[in-house]
């Protein structure tokens, strides 16, 4: 019983704020690499 209700803190406590983080990693990874295609899309050739 208690190690069930441990497991369930677990998985709301730590695993699900985790996956967050993950997520808003791969969002800022994909925004800084779309800012940086768009940022030599618009700069003059040289």
């Amino acid at each position: 019983m208690l190690h069930e209700k441990i497991e369930q803190l677990r998985e709301s406590e730590v695993l699900k704020p985790t996956e967050a983080i993950r997520m808003l990693t791969e969002l800022l990874e994909q925004s800084t690499s779309d800012a940086r295609e768009s940022d030599a899309e618009s700069e003059p050739p040289s």
